[in-house]
């Protein structure tokens, strides 16, 4: 799905008024139908809802809401910062049924305030200036309510595209945000992503033809598109035939790292795996994972790396110069594809002429921290998404930057986002499993960009089953890893 800027949606939404044809209050009419139908999937009728609407279209999508759900036998109260604002708005007012209530809503204050639910409709994805005065102060008196926060469109205070000069404190926090078409970019990068919770996108049936012929950079990741990208096994096939990865993981301290990665391999389904690491953590593997072949980690410079489909290089590696020369060695010797995750990250961010000679189709999967070191950054602000693609076209490499929502960049600069992520995966071991998911995917023959794709898909996936099957605060990689096939039967057709 294309993510368009503010003024492409805004655009968007003409040419539709104009092509289907529609008149704007239909289209509007129709817009918040959708998230009538989102309230009463969500929640139970036995809620009280309060709506705080502004004097915009926003604040017509928030009457529009008010009546439809009143309709619905809800409890419905509106917030409304004056009684006159756009014609769309206009209309909605005169038919909101006498029976809801009107409050101010500049008057707001939170003490002792009681609602179930409180829809933020004041300020829509048209804002450019920072809330001041008494539209600050009633951002944060909602701020502070007791209540699950629902935010249409966008929550109020955060601009749709660039947000380097705002003001945080002066944004609506929503728990879920319904986003019309698509996503914008603030609702998936930070620090808006945090603002917005959970984004919901509602078809709300734009235009098509005008959307196919914008151009972005950036574009929102679906479950159909993932289905796109997987194959099935084939009955006349054998282990041969789905590629032999090559693992350099693992240390004396952190071989659970490498078991880890390792597993993942073989659970996204390559043929082979080959796990070069210290005898001493050959028990460990004979015991946990008996179907990868090991290797002496002091054999290495006797390997022929080019019977290798993928190489993993980094999950529990270490960071000394042994490490450091097992990398480089991988740059120079391998010309198939590389996937360098965790300490050979590090390794990398110190000695940035080797990114020069990175194999095509290399992938590089920091998260915020090792991203900070690659681009040689202390922090990385607002532009980082920018910098991370700068650095994808310079080094004609792919990034994975791991977040609650990931970034996958191409060397072209395109940026797509992965929204599959799970709060279970917040705990170490992620990375690893990640990382292996993308190596095995590599082994199989799968181009960068839908290795990168599905491997997030899947760790979601299985990682949203473990928490369902037990709780996301215990979640496990091991965990993890046993729902891995089960995530799989989500894409087959």
């Amino acid at each position: 799905m294309k993510i368009l800027s503010a003024e492409q949606g805004r655009a968007a939404d003409q040419y539709t008024i104009k092509n289907e044809p529609i008149a704007s209050i239909d289209l509007m009419e129709r817009a918040v139908e959708r998230v009538c139908e989102w309230f009463l999937e969500q929640f139970e009728s036995s809620v009280k809802v309060s709506i705080f609407c502004g004097p915009g279209n926003n604040g017509g999508d928030g009457l529009a809401l008010a009546r439809l759900l009143h309709t619905a036998a809800w409890e419905v109260e509106v917030f409304l910062v004056q009684k006159e604002g756009s014609s769309d708005f206009n209309t909605n007012l005169q038919r909101l049924p006498k029976e809801i209530p009107l409050h101010e809503a500049l008057e707001f204050n939170s003490d002792g305030f009681e609602t179930d639910i409180i829809v933020d409709a004041l300020f829509g994805s048209g804002l450019n200036r920072t809330l001041e005065g008494p539209y600050h102060n009633l951002i944060l008196e909602l701020n502070k309510a007791l209540a699950l926060k629902v935010a249409i469109d966008i929550p109020s205070g955060l601009f749709a595209d660039d947000n380097s000069s705002n003001d945080l404190p002066r944004i609506f926090k929503a728990d879920y945000t319904l986003s019309f078409q698509h996503p914008k970019l603030a609702l998936l990068v930070l620090p808006g992503a945090e603002l917005a919770g959970e984004t919901v996108v509602l078809d709300i049936g734009l235009s098509q033809d005008f959307y196919e012929e914008q151009e972005s950079p950036y574009f929102y990741l679906e479950t159909e598109d993932l289905k796109l990208f997987y194959r099935d096994r084939s009955k006349h096939s054998y282990k041969g035939t789905y590629g032999h990865v090559f693992h350099l993981c693992g240390s004396e301290d952190k071989m659970g790292a490498a078991l880890i990665a390792a597993e993942a391999s073989l659970r996204a389904g390559a043929g082979l795996l080959t796990c070069s690491i210290p005898q001493s953590g050959f028990n460990a593997f004979n015991s946990r994972l008996p179907e990868a072949m090991l290797e002496d980690r002091t054999q290495f410079n006797n390997q022929n790396l080019s019977r290798y489909q993928a190489i993993l290089i980094g999950p529990g590696l270490g960071l000394g110069g042994p490490s450091a020369a097992l990398l480089k060695q991988c740059i120079q010797d391998y010309g198939g594809p590389l996937v360098i995750d965790a300490d050979a990250l590090r390794i990398l961010a110190d000695s940035k002429t080797w990114l020069s000679f990175m194999p095509e189709g290399s992938i590089l999967t920091p998260h915020i921290g090792e991203l900070k070191a690659l681009l040689g950054r202390k922090e990385l602000g607002l532009d980082y998404l920018e910098a991370s693609a700068d650095f994808a076209r310079k080094y004609r490499v792919y990034l994975l930057v791991k977040n609650s929502i990931s970034a996958l960049i191409s060397p072209s600069g395109k940026i797509y986002f992965s929204d599959f992520g799970h709060p279970s995966l917040a705990k170490g071991g992620s990375g690893d499993l990640l990382a292996g998911l993308i190596a095995g995917f590599r082994a199989m023959s799968y181009a960068p960009f839908p290795a990168m794709a599905l491997a997030c898909y899947v760790q979601g996936e299985a990682a949203r089953m473990a928490a369902e099957a037990g709780h996301a605060h215990s979640v496990l990689s091991s965990d993890v890893l046993r729902f891995i096939g089960l995530a799989y039967s989500n894409l087959e057709p």
